[in-house]
């Protein structure tokens, strides 16, 4: 199992997995720059901040939070801060604005922290009943979107610690959501993935679903909302991966299929990234295989493997 983060400002891929080690890539250079030892379990999730210093933030199996300052050159003293507050495995992390992250795991606690001192400023609890799979920041109104085993989608208000209202209609558990808003639009909607084997637009202004997108047969596991334009007919792109080893791009405008690759990976496809690099606009994505597999996002061809 390999879970992937991109930061590109320096074009460094971090990885991930069940070896407990965070793995630092170059990606101009496709050479690996540092490994990250600290962890005691498998690494679930990955988020780099640029703010101040070039920062990545890991969240394990183990519990913990851990904190890498990746100018620091000694590996052994990179980790700057190691976060217990977790009574369970550490499922996701996601920015949350300027200066805070967010973190959730299978406890079912979502905390937003202050990266200046690292305290928790806010805990957010019982809006669901098991585990939760994913969080995203929703930047109208400074809302935090959560997806979790019991098929919900919650939207939060953290300001008075409450759910301001709930999305309904997977019929098994989301396992990943992200914030978006269509090209030359200011209006959110939310992407959501399920074990239904369906991915779902959300319209939060009227609180439904808008469109369904169907095509994978086996559960969604990642999606990504393509951020890049080229020629200007780009931008209404999303990448998803399922547990039937396929990766599907769609144009979310008209809920299209495109393209599917279904040779990347052997196993499910968990995560997906994207860089500007010297080859243009490219795609990471990761699977259970333990594999990153880095390609053209246009036509599907290998870069790297």
């Amino acid at each position: 199992m390999v879970y992937i983060q991109i930061e590109d400002v320096h074009n460094l891929i971090a990885s991930g997995g069940s070896h407990n080690v965070i793995k630092i890539w170059d990606t101009n250079k496709k050479i690996l720059i540092k490994k990250l030892k600290g962890h005691i379990r498998p690494i679930n999730t990955l988020l780099f901040i640029n703010e101040t210093d070039p920062l990545l933030i890991s969240g394990s199996e183990d519990k913990t939070i851990k904190v890498w300052n990746l100018n620091i050159l000694d590996e052994d003293e990179s980790c700057i801060k190691t976060i217990t507050t977790h009574s369970k495995p550490v499922s996701f992390l996601c920015k949350f604005g300027k200066g805070k992250f967010c973190s959730t795991g299978f406890d079912g606690v979502i905390n937003i922290w202050k990266l200046k001192n690292f305290d928790c400023e806010i805990s957010l609890t019982g809006g669901h009943k098991g585990h939760i799979f994913g969080i995203c920041f929703i930047d109208f109104g400074k809302k935090l979107a959560s997806c979790g085993s019991d098929k919900f989608i919650n939207i939060w208000n953290p300001q008075n610690k409450k759910v301001a209202f709930t999305l309904v209609g997977h019929s098994e558990g989301v396992s990943c959501l992200q914030y978006f808003k269509f090209e030359n639009s200011d209006k959110g909607y939310l992407i959501s993935g399920s074990l239904d084997t369906l991915i779902k637009i959300w319209d939060l202004e009227l609180k439904k679903d808008i469109r369904t997108l169907c095509g994978h047969y086996k559960s969604v596991l990642s999606i990504m909302k393509f951020e890049g334009v080229e020629n200007g007919d780009d931008g209404d792109i999303i990448f998803s991966g399922s547990a039937d080893l396929c990766i599907k791009i769609w144009n979310i405008s008209t809920g299209e299929c495109y393209n599917s690759y279904n040779y990347f990976h052997t196993s499910p496809i968990l995560c997906f990234s994207q860089l500007f690099g010297l080859d243009g606009i490219i795609i990471a994505s990761s699977g259970a295989d333990g594999v990153i597999q880095v390609y053209d996002y246009r036509d599907g061809v290998e870069l790297e493997r």
